[in-house]
């Protein structure tokens, strides 16, 4: 071989182990930055086989004599490998397109022919026989041949063409992206389709296909500044913890080697070599953990120092939101730890109604001048409409990973024009629980892959976090109502024991003195003079009275709660109202009266009702008041009311139980030291008023007395 051709050789083996290696390196490390990303696993695959095409045009420049079953099985190879190779691609095209995985159907129908045209390649149909003359190697193709070329044409055009369309739709950055993918797939496979298939069929030779295996150059390096510039993937983390590893390979291996080449240049014995280098690992090991953070530090200002370790900041945003005591405390340590980070100008943090309680939290974490980040907490009064259209993740420099709907677009619209680049919708077992909003970078980069997929952990961490305090609040808020509930009960069965008590004494002291003078009648009736006897039988009278207005009330009160009531509205006299209250009362209690109304004065009313409330009015001002102190009824009228009032001068109501005075068995004294009532009066004087249509108002100041005022509506 000519010295020429010698120096060509060398310069396409260098070249082609430079484009096999990159190939290789750049799909280990897609991989590497996201193994669960299905766009990840199809393009490392498609870069690991495109390398694999590559090794077909290596072999010519490692064996210089070959034989024609070496070229056909070398050609075989290139065939399987690339018609692999564009399936993948094809798929990686299709997860571009739609932004997501695609369906399984539709992936296994696109690699199918790929697969079966792989398996017809290994048969004569195919290739069917190769020459070498001098140096020229002629391949003659079976009849499928055609088959083959087209199943890599055909998917190759289809994925072409969706990225084409993508273009069309996309904008910014994902616009620029698809369109270096694009130029740099059609420059490479149109030169690689001339150089493999057109020139061999023009000049019957295959003596240009060993540039075509070169070419894959421009693929890898388009795909490479697609990646690192505009996203695809950000693979600038992976290349530095990658370079970690290398480093702390070379100084962890270079003493044991070194060592081990010495002990055995020293003849030292295999028992004495082994515990010697025991030891050496062991301490190595001992120290390994502080080399590496060392050597992590290292690589974070050198490789990359404008990045961060989304490892290293997630663990600390997830320390720092365990130590939390509360939401406010926990979601805000989160935020100020990953917004500088992230080099963002803004995070907010939105949970609705209902998650926590009936308002609506937001969370504002911004940096300051200072690059240090204060959160503000907010309640809201609604959450907007577009908010809750989101779902899953929304960007809004592209619509990658976007499920195309209406809806999404008005999302996307609404994002970009608040200021926010992404957008992610937080949810714990499909429990939606707040939404992640992110603004735009201080440095107006692009959003990276690694922010996303930190973004994403931060806001399932945070989402489990923000559910359990949900959960434990709702929980305390249940002990919380449980325990009210206890003080009800508590409270329930103190009252009914005051209320039996009370009953009790009531019906008991009438009870006790008809009875006691019922049996000194009888034991003394001869000695008893005729005065006495009646004296006797008053009180015994009396005492049956009081037992049959206790009885009354609580007839009254079951009579109006079960809206019984029968009212007969007619006009009557004020002086008859009067007399009819006054004949329950005793002549002491009588004198106290002082009537300020016009005895002629007409009221329409119910008078055997309204008489009941006025005497009940009447019992509670004399009862609370010193004897010595006067009751006032006041009666009036205007245009469209009567007016009726009862004032007295005792001790007043306090303010806390000028409306509980109304209710049922509510008595201002202690059970011990009560007079007489069972507390029914004004809750029987509330009743019936609702069924009167009267309005009762209560004016009292402790100290001063209190005034009741009755308002009777004309019909």
């Amino acid at each position: 071989m000519h010295e020429s051709a010698k120096d060509w050789f060398i310069i396409g083996f260098i070249a082609t182990v430079l484009f096999t290696a990159a190939s290789w390196a750049l799909a280990v490390i897609v991989l590497r930055s996201n193994k669960k990303q299905y766009i990840n696993r199809v393009f490392s695959l498609y870069l690991v086989f495109l390398g694999s095409w590559s090794l077909s045009g290596l072999i010519d420049k490692v064996i210089f004599t070959q034989s024609a079953h070496f070229v056909i099985w070398t050609y075989r190879w290139a065939y399987i490998s690339s018609l692999i190779a564009v399936g993948f691609f094809f798929l990686f095209c299709l997860a571009v397109y739609y932004g997501e995985k695609p369906p399984a159907l539709l992936s296994i129908t696109a690699m199918l022919p790929n697969a079966a045209g792989s398996v017809l390649s290994l048969t004569p149909f195919v290739i069917r026989s190769a020459s070498i003359v001098n140096g020229d190697v002629t391949v003659k193709h079976g009849s499928l041949y055609p088959v083959v070329i087209a199943l890599i044409l055909v998917p190759f055009l289809i994925a072409c063409s969706l990225f084409l369309k993508k273009w069309i739709s996309s904008s910014g950055i994902d616009r620029a992206r698809v369109s270096i993918i694009l130029l740099s797939s059609l420059v490479f496979f149109f030169l690689a389709f001339t150089f493999v298939v057109i020139l061999p069929s023009i000049t019957g030779n295959q003596k240009f296909t060993g540039i075509a295996f070169l070419l894959g150059i421009i693929p890898i390096a388009g795909f490479s500044y697609a990646i690192i510039r505009f996203r695809l993937l950000d693979v600038r983390i992976v290349i530095r913890k990658i370079g970690v590893y290398v480093i702390a390979s070379i100084l962890f291996g270079m003493p044991l080697v070194s060592l081990l080449l010495l002990l055995h240049q020293l003849g030292i014995p295999p028992v004495s070599m082994y515990a010697i280098l025991t030891l050496t690992f062991s301490a190595m090991f001992f120290f390994a953990p502080k080399i590496l953070a060392s050597l992590r530090k290292f690589a974070a200002r050198v490789l990359f120092s404008g990045t961060y370790d989304d490892m290293e900041l997630a663990e600390n945003s997830f320390t720092r939101l365990s130590n939390s005591s509360s939401l406010q405390e926990g979601v805000s340590a989160v935020l100020e730890e990953i917004t500088p980070a992230l080099t963002i100008n803004k995070i907010e943090l939105i949970i609705p109604s209902g998650v926590i309680d009936d308002r609506i939290w937001q969370f504002t974490c911004a940096p300051d001048d200072n690059g240090s980040c204060s959160t503000n907490v907010s309640n809201l009064a609604e959450i907007e409409g577009w908010i809750t259209w989101m779902t899953g993740i929304r960007i809004t420099e592209e619509l990658q990973r976007w499920p195309k709907n209406t809806d999404d677009r008005l999302t996307a619209k609404e994002l970009g024009s608040r200021g926010y680049t992404l957008g992610m919708d937080m949810r714990v077992r499909d429990k939606l629980v707040g939404y992640l909003l992110v603004g735009e970078k201080v440095t107006h980069a692009p959003i990276t892959q690694t922010d996303i997929s930190l973004l994403e952990k931060i806001s399932e961490r945070l989402g489990i976090f923000i559910d359990n305090y949900s959960l434990s609040a709702k929980l305390a808020a249940q002990l919380e109502h449980q325990r009210n509930l206890y003080r009800e009960l508590h409270d329930a069965y103190k009252f009914k024991s005051e209320i039996m008590q009370v009953a009790s004494h009531e019906f008991r002291t009438p009870i006790t003195v008809a009875s006691g003078f019922a049996l000194t009648l009888k034991d003394n009736w001869e000695r008893l003079d005729e005065s006495e006897k009646v004296s006797f039988l008053e009180n015994i009278v009396e005492a049956c009275g009081r037992i049959t207005d206790l009885t009354n009330q609580f007839l009254s009160i079951t009579t109006l709660e079960q809206g019984d009531l029968v009212t007969q509205l007619s006009p009557f006299k004020m002086s008859r109202l009067v007399k009819k209250v006054c004949e329950s009362l005793k002549p002491e209690e009588q004198e106290r009266l002082i009537i300020e109304a016009d005895p002629e004065m007409f009221i329409v009313s119910d008078i055997e009702h309204l008489t009941l409330i006025l005497k009940n009015l009447v019992d509670n001002a004399l009862r609370f008041s010193p004897a010595d102190k006067p009751v006032i009824i006041k009666a009036w009228k205007n245009s469209i009311c009567d007016f009726i009032q009862v004032r007295d001068f005792g001790k007043g109501i306090p303010k806390d139980m000028t409306e509980k005075v109304f209710e049922p068995f509510v008595r201002l004294e202690r059970v011990h030291h009560h007079s007489k009532g069972i507390g029914l009066g004004l809750y029987i004087v509330r009743l019936l008023s609702s069924k009167l249509g009267i309005e009762v108002e209560i004016d009292s100041a402790e100290g001063k007395g209190t005034t009741v005022t009755l308002s009777i509506r004309y019909e």
